[in-house]
């Protein structure tokens, strides 16, 4: 039992690690929209909405994507902690 407990303590503890690393991207996504939203502000061509819309949801999904890496960390050490 101690093996598996040292196993989930690990991961939980190499997902913490990979939550640094996405919320850097999740930093520079956001930075890259703002900059997007800035250069194509008042624009009337379609494309324009397209693309601010594209990175919005991107944003949106790294954003999902460092909430699930937490919940993961959040499992993985309570599930070693019951062990």
């Amino acid at each position: 039992m101690g093996e598996v407990r040292e196993i989930l303590l690990q991961l939980a503890s190499i997902t913490q690690e990979k939550i640094g690393e996405a919320e850097s991207l999740r930093t520079g996504a956001e930075a890259a929209h703002q900059e997007l939203v800035l250069v194509w502000d008042g624009s009337r061509h379609e494309a324009a909405y397209t693309a601010q819309a594209s990175c919005a949801s991107a944003v949106d999904d790294v954003r999902d994507g460092v909430s699930r890496l937490h919940r993961a960390a959040e499992v993985l050490t309570s599930a070693a902690h019951r062990m």
